[in-house]
């Protein structure tokens, strides 16, 4: 049996303390599998995050971005120890690259100020 956790979003700093407790699972789904069962419960929501290991690619990326419903938003969260952080758009897909907790904090702020 598998257990999908829900992340609290209403800061970024309340994502990034929950982030900061994510930890690697013995057995996991594919990504794209996890995002079909979020996507299929995801009424209301227009914004969704994989957040995933440098190991998973932008295929799987893409096809995980492909489970959500129409108009929600998909940015993928790639952590790479040490990379460079980088965002790019990829057919309907943000993928954003970083190598340390505090890229993400700085992405997300930049973000909610724009």
């Amino acid at each position: 049996m598998y257990a999908l956790e829900s992340l609290p979003t209403v800061t970024p700093t309340r994502l990034l303390d929950a982030f900061a407790s994510v930890r690697l699972a013995e057995a996991c789904l594919p990504v794209a599998e996890v995002a079909r069962l979020v996507g299929r419960d995801a009424a209301g929501i227009s914004v969704a995050f994989l957040v995933v290991g440098s190991a998973v690619g932008l295929p799987a990326l893409r096809l995980a971005a492909t489970r959500f419903p129409v108009g929600v938003e998909v940015v993928a969260v790639v952590c790479e120890p040490e990379a460079v952080p980088r965002s790019v758009r990829v057919a309907g897909l943000t993928v954003l690259t970083i190598g340390y907790l505090e890229d993400l904090r700085h992405a997300l702020h930049r973000s909610a100020a724009a």
